[in-house]
């Protein structure tokens, strides 16, 4: 361990276990796994009987991947919604604007649907690696029964790389083994 990482654990140390949990939060927020766990090292180990502790980490885990994948999938809906609603004011009649502003607002309207794809083709392939119902996720996100995030169509190859390796780093690693 590097000797500013010592420092930094130690100062995490004295902190109550609510500070520390707004630290974790604010690390996760800012997407930074490197803090978030060594702030976890600070955290005092205690022994008493509870259920299994696996459980509770995927569940936990995945119940985050959830909400930060709700927050980001009613962000993409409302940027869907307003640029669409731009583009509707540009295409009246009285208007008046020039054909590349309508382009140009066409074309945000197509980014704002590959990442909307992008991003629910993220949550389905974390599902299916790792072995959550995709339709309960959905409803747990409040996702309507109307809607499915993932009709056909091409996705941002990008913004889906980037959230589905953002999104892969908060959940627990694999084991290789099983113990008794």
């Amino acid at each position: 361990m590097k000797p500013l990482t010592k420092r930094s654990v130690k100062l995490y140390e004295g902190l109550s276990p609510k500070q520390l949990a707004a630290l974790t939060l604010q690390s996760m927020a800012d997407m930074n796994a490197e803090e978030a766990n060594k702030i976890r090292s600070a955290v005092v180990w205690k022994q008493y009987s509870c259920i299994d502790a696996a459980y509770t980490e995927w569940r936990d885990a995945f119940h985050s991947v959830v909400l930060v994948w709700t927050a980001e999938y009613w962000r993409q809906c409302f940027l869907y919604a307003s640029t669409l609603s731009r583009l509707q004011s540009l295409a009246r009649p009285d208007a008046g604007q020039p054909i590349d502003a309508f382009d140009s607002m066409h074309e945000q309207l197509q980014q704002c649907v590959a990442r909307q794809l992008a991003h629910s083709k993220v949550l389905h392939d974390l599902c299916n690696a790792h072995g959550f119902d995709y339709n309960a996720v959905l409803k747990l996100a409040g996702v309507p029964d109307r809607c499915n995030p993932l009709d056909e169509g091409d996705i941002d190859e990008a913004f889906y790389q980037r959230w589905f390796d953002d999104l892969s780093e908060c959940l627990p690693k694999e084991q290789g083994f099983k113990s008794a």
